[in-house]
């Protein structure tokens, strides 16, 4: 199962991250919880550093509505469970990512992330400028196989601008 995470564009990122410097600390904002995990490289492949579940102290949406609330939460969640750094990194809530599994032909006169964003774009119904897209390929028959799939991942722009 590792081997097949090593080919992962997150598993390339997170193994070229330096033995003694742990990757960004990952956080979802949940309903019930603020949750935090940091991955980090070992010479067996990616491994967890540390992970913390926080109960909302008080209402999610008042810790959200107040930065000092949220950076509150933050910092005791982080404090003492072994997160080093500062680089925080979240998701999108999952009613606003549309995610599908798609199947595209490669051609010669555009590359794979062109060719995947159009089938996105098609699908969704709208331009560049209107969605934020990502895919990550999927297995293929070989390296040059023309017939390949991938996970496609799309947002509307807005909606990413108000989380950043």
């Amino acid at each position: 199962m590792l081997n097949a995470f090593a080919a992962h564009p997150l598993a390339q990122a997170i193994a070229a991250v330096p033995r003694n410097r742990p990757g960004p600390i990952g956080m979802d904002l949940g309903l019930e919880r603020l949750q935090l995990v940091q991955m980090a490289a070992s010479r067996d492949g990616p491994r967890i550093r540390a992970r913390q579940a926080v109960e909302w102290p008080v209402d999610r949406e008042a810790c959200l509505a107040s930065s000092a609330a949220l950076k509150s939460v933050y910092r005791d969640a982080v404090r003492g469970a072994g997160f080093t750094g500062k680089r925080v990194v979240t998701c999108m809530p999952p009613t606003q990512v549309r995610l599908w599994p798609e199947s595209y032909r490669i051609t010669n006169d555009r590359s794979e992330g062109a060719t995947v964003l159009r089938h996105a774009l098609d699908r969704v119904g709208g331009s560049a400028e209107d969605w934020v897209v990502d895919f990550i390929p999927l297995r293929r028959a070989s390296a040059d196989a023309v017939e390949r799939e991938a996970i496609i991942a799309c947002c509307r722009r807005e909606h990413v601008v108000e989380l950043a």
